[in-house]
């Protein structure tokens, strides 16, 4: 399936997700004859939207998992060099939920810690604790 389909389905059944009394009825049929029959309410709606959504996720990670030119922000800091913990960002594009920072040596850790003067804003003072 593509990101689109996925979308479409996501449509599809967004009438009975929103509507807490509803029911989707859908009858597959040959001649007179019923093949199939689903009953969709709208809990399991959410369900199918929740799903649709992880997929959609999965469709928009990168398979080396390694994501370029996305805003982050720190959540979460710790200034020791070397700690494991404590160090957490937010990436909207990805989550709303603080994930941990995983830097790739020392050095990448230091200047996103510790960012050069030209970085720092005038007259303002930035703590981190």
């Amino acid at each position: 399936m593509t990101k689109q389909d996925l979308q479409e389905w996501n449509k599809f059944v967004e009438p009975v997700a929103k509507d807490h009394g509803s029911q989707m009825n859908i009858n597959v049929s040959s001649g007179g004859t019923v093949i199939n029959n689903f009953t969709i309410n709208s809990t399991e709606a959410n369900a199918i939207q929740n799903e649709i959504g992880r997929k959609i996720e999965q469709l928009d990670e990168p398979e080396d998992h390694i994501h370029r030119r996305k805003v982050m922000y720190w959540y979460q800091a710790k200034f020791d060099p070397d700690s494991e913990t404590g160090n957490r960002a937010i990436i909207d594009d990805l989550s709303k939920k603080s994930m941990k920072v995983i830097f790739e040596n020392n050095t990448v850790k230091e200047a996103m810690l510790h960012p050069s003067e030209k970085f720092k804003s005038s007259g303002t003072s930035w703590h981190m604790s």
